[in-house]
C-alpha cells in the first residue's frame, strides 16, 4: 500500500499532467490516505481518467525496488489499447501478462488420450479441456447418444470438470496454468501488471480455488495455488477502468435455459418478470398490466422471493440439464449458486430475474462498489491495497471523486422530430449524406436502432465502393469514437447507437434497470444529481416528485419516471460526450437524427424537462449546451427548453416532402458549415468555392479527358486538402520527362476551359504506378479514386 501512495505522491507532481488530472490525483490520495480501500472516480468522457491513472501504473512499476503488482481491469477492446501502451512504457522494467478467456489458449492433450475409443481429431484437441465447449462438442459428435458417450468414457470426465477443471496430470506444461498461475516463460511475476476483463476478475478465485481442491483429492499436488493467488493480490492495486460498462455486467449471471424459466416462472406464481416489460416502460400509454409488473418489481417483494426460489430449486435446475450437454447452463448455475451464497455473506439480499427468449437472466441487488467488488472476489477481497474504480456515470453509488473540466462559450445541440425506421428511410438517409459535402464537414448519424444502423453501413459501404461517397466512416460504438468524429480536423462521418442508442440499447436494458432498481428504496440523489446519475439511481426520487407535485398516481409516477429518465439519459450522454469531449474543437457538431421521441417526451413534459435541465446547469458549474429542434417542414428553429410546450409533432422521415427535404439539406450543410472550425467552405476564397464545393464534378471530368489521353487503365484520384482539390493521375503511360507532363496537364485544362481561369484550386500531378507505390500512397489516404 506504502508503494502506491508513494507512485501517486510522484504522480501529482508530473508537468505532462493537465490541473484537472492532478487534483483528481490529490484526491485519490486523500481518500487512500483516509483509510478508504475503495476510491470511485467519476469524470465525463475525455478528460483523461485513464490515462492518469495509467501515469500512476507506470510510476508505481518503474520506480523503486519493491515488488509489487497492479491488476488492471476492463472490458475486452479497451484492454488491447492498455496493453499496447503499457508495454511499450514498461519496455522491459516491468512484466506485462495477459490473462485470456480459457477459449483462447490451444490445448496439447489429444483428445485420443483424454477419452477412451474416441480417436484421433486435430481440431477437437486444440479445444481447452477446461472449456463448456469442449464437452459441447463432444455431446454434439455423438448426437446425445448415452452409449456413444459412455463407450468414450464421457461422463467420468465431465464430473471432473464440474467438479474442479484442469485436474489432467499434463496440465502442468499448460499455459493456461502458467499463466493463472502468475508466470512469465519460466519466471513468477514479482513486479508488473496483470491485465484481464471484469468477468475473468469474478472467475479467477474459483478457478484456482476448483483446481486446486480436485489435484488434492487425487492425492496430486496442485499445478497452481490458493497461496500463490493470495502472494499476488496482497498489497497489490487493483484498477477497474470503464466500470460503468463492465462492473455491473460482471454480476450477470445468463441461464439461457427454457426449463429454468419455466420451473422460476411456475414457483413465482406467473410473477416472472419478462425483459419486454421492461421495454415496455417507455410505451406512451403502457398497459395496467405492464404497470402492475413494474410496481411489483420496484415496490414489492420480487427480489427477496426470486432468491428464495434460486435457493429451494437450483439444485434441481442443475440436475435436469445435466445429462442434455448442456455444459455451459450447468456451469452458469453453478456460478449463480455461488453467487447467491457469497451475497448473504456481503449482505444481499434480493435477486431480480427478468425471462428472455433463451432463458433467464439474474441480478444481484447491489447497492454499492464495495459489496459489486465482494461478491466478485469473495474472501480475497480484503488483500489488495486498493481499488481505483473508473467510471463515466457514477456507478452504484456518488463518486468520491470527480473530474470535470472548465467549459467555456455556447454549444449548441441540435435534434430532428424524425423517427427512423423502415428500408425506404435508409434510402433517404443515404440521399441526405450523397447531397452534403461531407468532405468539409463533421457529422455524426445517431440512432436507437441497431438495425437501422446497420442497414445504413451497409449502404454506405456499397456507396463507398462506387466511388460516390468521397469520405471515409466509421461505426461509433463508443465515446472515444464519438470523440474522434466531433474532433476530426476535416470531414469525419460516423454512424452508430452512441447517445441516442443509449435508449433503446442500454438504458431499460437488463443492467440499466438493475442499477435503477438498486436505489428505489435507499437512495435519492437531488436534483442537482439527477442528470450525472441519469437514470440509473433517480427513478425512485422522481416519482416521488410527480405524486407530489402532480398528483400522479404510484402506478403512472413510476412509469412516467422511467420515461424521463430515460430521456434525461440522452440529454446527458450529448452533453458529456458531444461537448465535454470536443472541448479542442467546442463548436464541434453532431446532427442527432432520429431523435423524435425525444421531442415528443419533451413537448408532453415541458416542466419536468425543464426542471432537470436546469439540474444539469447547477451540476455542471452554470453550464450546459442549448439544446435546439429544427423542423424542416416550416424550416424553424425551436429551442427544447424555452419552446417546450410549442415543439413540433414529430413525424417519419419518409412522410416529409421533397421542399422538406431540400429545407433538411440546405440546413444541415449550413450548420456544418458554420461551425466547422477547419476548411469550410466559408475560409474557401469566393473565386475557388464553384471549384471546391463541386469537387467530385471536377474530378470526375478530369478523369475522362486523362483516359482519353492516356488510356482506359488510367486511375485517377481526388483529395479536397483546405481551399485546393488534389487530383493525381496514375498510368503505366506517363511520360517520364516533367516538360510531357506538364503539356498533358495543360491539355486537360484546355479541355475544360481551365487554361485561362488562372484562379482555379485545382492541383494535377501525372505519375506512375511505381511512384504513386513509393510517393503518393501514403498521402493519399483520404483519397477518392475517381470513376469518369
Amino acid at each position: 500500500m506504502r508503494n502506491v501512495l508513494e507512485a501517486l505522491e510522484r504522480s501529482v507532481d508530473d508537468p505532462e499532467l493537465e490541473p484537472q488530472q492532478r487534483d483528481m490525483l490529490r484526491g485519490i490520495l486523500k481518500r487512500l490516505e483516509g483509510g478508504n480501500r475503495v476510491v470511485h472516480v467519476v469524470g465525463t468522457p475525455g478528460v483523461g481518467k485513464s490515462y492518469t491513472v495509467g501515469r500512476v501504473v507506470e510510476n508505481l512499476l518503474t520506480a523503486g525496488e519493491a515488488s509489487c503488482i497492479c491488476f488492471y481491469v476492463a472490458p475486452e477492446p479497451l484492454l488491447d489499447d492498455v496493453e499496447r501502451v503499457l508495454r511499450d512504457k514498461l519496455s522491459g522494467s516491468s512484466d506485462v501478462l495477459r490473462l485470456k478467456d480459457l477459449g483462447d489458449y490451444e490445448c496439447e492433450i489429444p483428445v485420443s488420450e483424454f477419452l477412451k475409443n474416441f480417436g484421433e481429431d486435430p481440431k477437437l484437441s486444440s479445444l481447452p479441456k477446461c472449456t463448456p465447449e469442449f464437452y459441447e462438442e463432444v455431446y454434439r459428435r455423438a448426437d446425445g447418444d448415452p452409449m456413444e458417450l459412455r463407450r468414450w468414457g464421457y461422463f467420468e470426465r465431465l464430473r471432473e470438470y464440474v467438479e474442479g477443471p484442469c485436474t489432467w496430470e499434463r496440465c502442468g506444461d499448460c499455459d493456461v496454468v502458467r499463466d493463472h498461475n502468475f508466470m512469465v516463460g519460466a519466471r513468477k511475476v514479482k513486479r508488473g501488471v496483470v491485465l484481464l476483463t471484469y468477468r475473468k476478475l469474478g472467475d479467477l478465485p474459483r478457478f484456482v480455488e476448483s483446481h486446486e481442491r480436485a489435484m488434492r483429492e487425487k492425492g496430486e499436488e496442485p499445478h497452481m495455488s490458493v497461496d500463490r493467488l493470495r502472494e499476488v493480490l496482497s498489497g497489490s492495486l487493483v484498477v477497474l477502468d470503464d466500470a460503468h460498462h463492465g462492473l455491473v455486467r460482471s454480476l450477470l449471471v445468463e441461464v439461457k435455459e427454457g426449463v429454468v424459466r419455466d420451473s422460476l416462472s411456475e414457483s413465482l406464481g406467473g410473477r416472472l418478470v419478462h425483459l419486454s416489460t421492461v421495454w415496455a416502460a417507455l410505451d406512451r400509454n403502457p398497459s395496467e398490466d405492464t404497470r402492475r409488473k413494474l410496481r411489483d418489481v420496484v415496490f414489492g417483494d420480487y427480489a427477496e422471493k426470486v432468491r428464495e426460489v434460486i435457493e429451494s430449486r437450483l439444485e434441481e435446475w442443475i440436475e435436469s440439464v445435466k445429462g442434455k450437454g448442456r455444459v455451459r447452463v450447468v456451469r452458469a448455475l453453478l456460478e449463480l449458486d455461488h453467487a447467491v451464497r457469497t451475497g448473504e455473506e456481503v449482505g444481499i439480499g434480493g435477486w431480480i430475474a427478468l425471462a428472455t427468449g433463451g432463458g433467464v437472466v439474474f441480478a444481484p441487488e447491489v447497492d454499492s462498489v464495495e459489496k459489486a467488488l465482494k461478491l466478485m472476489l469473495g474472501e480475497y477481497y480484503g488483500l489488495p491495497g486498493a481499488y481505483v474504480v473508473i467510471a463515466n456515470r457514477p456507478v452504484l453509488e456518488r463518486p468520491s471523486v470527480r473530474v470535470s473540466v472548465e467549459a467555456s462559450g455556447e454549444w449548441r445541440a441540435y435534434l430532428l422530430p424524425l423517427y427512423l425506421r423502415k428500408e425506404k428511410d435508409v434510402r433517404l438517409i443515404l440521399e441526405i449524406l450523397t447531397r452534403l459535402d461531407l468532405r468539409r464537414h463533421r457529422i455524426a448519424f445517431l440512432d436507437r436502432a441497431e438495425t437501422l444502423v446497420d442497414r445504413i453501413i451497409e449502404g454506405l459501404r456499397r456507396l463507398r465502393r462506387d466511388g460516390r461517397l468521397g469520405v471515409e466512416f466509421r461505426r461509433l460504438e463508443s465515446c472515444n469514437d464519438l470523440k474522434d468524429v466531433a474532433t476530426a480536423r476535416r470531414g469525419a462521418l460516423g454512424v452508430g447507437t452512441v447517445g441516442v442508442g443509449l435508449v433503446g440499447c442500454e438504458a431499460m436494458g437488463i443492467s440499466g434497470f438493475l442499477i435503477a432498481r438498486q436505489y428505489l428504496s435507499s437512495y435519492a440523489p437531488d436534483l442537482s444529481a439527477a442528470l450525472l446519475l441519469a437514470r440509473r439511481c433517480e427513478v425512485r426520487g422522481r416519482a416521488e416528485r410527480l405524486m407530489d407535485r402532480y398528483g400522479f398516481s404510484e402506478e403512472d409516477a413510476t412509469v412516467a419516471a422511467l420515461r424521463l429518465t430515460a430521456f434525461e439519459d440522452v440529454l446527458y450522454e450529448m452533453i458529456t460526450v458531444a461537448g465535454r469531449t470536443a472541448q479542442a474543437v467546442p463548436e464541434a457538431f453532431l446532427a442527432v437524427l432520429g431523435a423524435g421521441s425525444i421531442v415528443k417526451t419533451a413537448s408532453e413534459h415541458p416542466e419536468e424537462v425543464e426542471e432537470v435541465y436546469r439540474g444539469v446547469k447547477d451540476a455542471f458549474g452554470g453550464w450546459a449546451p442549448r439544446v435546439m429542434v429544427y423542423d424542416p417542414r416550416t424550416d424553424r428553429e425551436y429551442d427544447l427548453i424555452e419552446d417546450g410546450g410549442e415543439l413540433p409533432e414529430p413525424t417519419y422521415l419518409r412522410e416529409l416532402d421533397e421542399g422538406a427535404l431540400d429545407n433538411l439539406v440546405r440546413w444541415l450543410d449550413g450548420k456544418l458549415s458554420e461551425v466547422s472550425s477547419h476548411g469550410t467552405v466559408a475560409e474557401v476564397p469566393p473565386e475557388y468555392r464553384p471549384f471546391v464545393t463541386r469537387w467530385r464534378y471536377w474530378a470526375e471530368r478530369i478523369a475522362e479527358v486523362a483516359r482519353d489521353l492516356l488510356g482506359g487503365r488510367t486511375r485517377v484520384y481526388a483529395s479536397v486538402e483546405g481551399d485546393r482539390l488534389r487530383v493525381v493521375i496514375v498510368s503505366g503511360n506517363a511520360p517520364e520527362k516533367p516538360l510531357e507532363r506538364a503539356e498533358i496537364v495543360a491539355e486537360i485544362e484546355r479541355e475544360l476551359g481551365l487554361e485561362e481561369s488562372w484562379a482555379h484550386p485545382i492541383e494535377m500531378h501525372v505519375v506512375d504506378p511505381e511512384e504513386y507505390e513509393a510517393l503518393w500512397r501514403g498521402v493519399l489516404r483520404e483519397a477518392v479514386e475517381v470513376r469518369a
